[in-house]
Formats: structure tokens, C-alpha cells, sequence
């Protein structure tokens, strides 16, 4: 018990607060219409949307990755699209996303627009929130007050970003590798310990992997 009390005392809910009102904002002013199908994304639709939904389809229909769509990528095979453009569609932060995927997959049958909804979602939800993290944690070895790290945190939520993950998602999906690392570089300079070193070396094999 006395454990338990210590962890939730350090705990600092001020952060919470910041991530709660944040969400809540990129929510209410952008996610909202695209989640509930309102809106769909923009410029892509025929090219990296329709290769993406393929690559899940692949996955909940037959339990496997996607390796060649003669319609996709003008008759290349699609991994020299998903693998060597300019995200990895297989980066460690993409991982947990498709695991869960697969994972409900095996035990509940997918539709075609449940599918789609699912791509929405970790385009528009899933890497806002990891990429919405490795810039709060930037911004708690840069700034010192609240203020401040709210400020930062409401720019990148209402700011140019947002619009770029909408419009250019592919971009955004490979943003969490260079945040991270940023995060760990800056955590290691200011600790010079060994724990502080793993995690350093940690994200740097997670941008090296991305």
C-alpha cells in the first residue's frame, strides 16, 4: 500500500489535465468529422488510402500482410510502397496498432467499413495521441513552468501540424520515431545516467527501425 501511495503521488495531474482539455479540443474541432465519416481525407484517396485499407483487409481477412496489388502502385509490389516510401508501414510505433487489429480480428469479424473505420482511427486518433506524447515529454525537459507546456501543447494540437496529419497522413505516421528520439536525447543529456543511456538507446533503435 504504502508503494501504491508513493506512485500516485508522483503522478503529476496537471498533465493529465493538459492531455484531457488537448484531446478533448483536437476532438471536437477536427477528429469528430472524421471519425464519424462527415469528412474524409483529402489527395490521396486512390493511392495511399486504398494501398493502407488493402494492407488491413489482408490482415483481418487472411491474417497476413499485403504483398502485391497490381492496381495500387502501378503493378509493384505494395511493400515498396508501405516499407520504403516515407514511413514504414511495419515501424515499431505502427506495431501495436496492427497487433490489436489483428488481435479483435481473430475473435470478431470485421466489416468492410469497420475496416475503413479502423484506418480512420489510427490515422486520425492513434498517432495524434503518440505523437501529442513525445511532444509533451519534449516540452517537460525544455520548459519549466505549466503555462508554457500548455501553450506548447494547445500549438500543436490546433496548429499546421493537425492540418498536415489530415492531409499528408503518411507524413505524420512518421513523426513519432524523430519525436521520440529527440525526447530521449534531451532526457539523457540532462540525467548522464545508465537508465537514462537505455532509454537513449532504446529510441534511437526505434528511429533506426522506423
Amino acid at each position: 500500500m504504502p508503494n501504491l501511495i508513493s506512485l500516485l503521488r508522483r503522478i503529476d495531474l496537471r498533465d493529465w489535465i493538459i492531455f484531457v482539455i488537448c484531446f478533448g479540443m483536437y476532438y471536437f474541432v477536427y477528429a469528430r468529422y472524421y471519425t464519424s465519416g462527415e469528412i474524409t481525407h483529402c489527395c490521396d484517396t486512390h493511392g495511399m488510402w486504398s494501398i493502407e485499407y488493402l494492407a488491413m483487409y489482408s490482415i483481418a481477412r487472411v491474417g497476413e500482410f499485403a504483398w502485391w496489388d497490381p492496381t495500387g502502385v502501378n503493378g509493384w509490389p505494395i511493400y515498396s510502397n508501405l516499407l520504403n516510401w516515407t514511413f514504414n508501414y511495419f515501424s515499431p510505433y505502427s506495431l501495436p496498432y496492427l497487433g490489436g487489429f489483428l488481435l479483435i480480428s481473430r475473435f470478431h469479424e470485421i466489416s468492410p467499413q469497420g475496416i475503413n473505420q479502423a484506418l480512420v482511427n489510427e490515422k486520425v486518433i492513434y498517432y495524434y495521441l503518440l505523437n501529442f506524447i513525445a511532444m509533451m515529454l519534449i516540452s517537460r525537459e525544455v520548459l519549466k513552468t505549466y503555462t508554457a507546456r500548455f501553450f506548447v501543447a494547445i500549438a500543436f494540437t490546433l496548429g499546421v501540424i493537425s492540418f498536415q496529419g489530415f492531409r499528408d497522413s503518411h507524413q505524420y505516421m512518421a513523426l513519432p520515431g524523430p519525436l521520440f528520439y529527440v525526447w530521449s536525447l534531451l532526457y539523457y543529456d540532462r540525467r548522464r545516467t545508465f537508465e537514462s543511456f537505455l532509454v537513449f538507446v532504446l529510441a534511437t533503435g526505434l528511429l533506426v527501425s522506423s
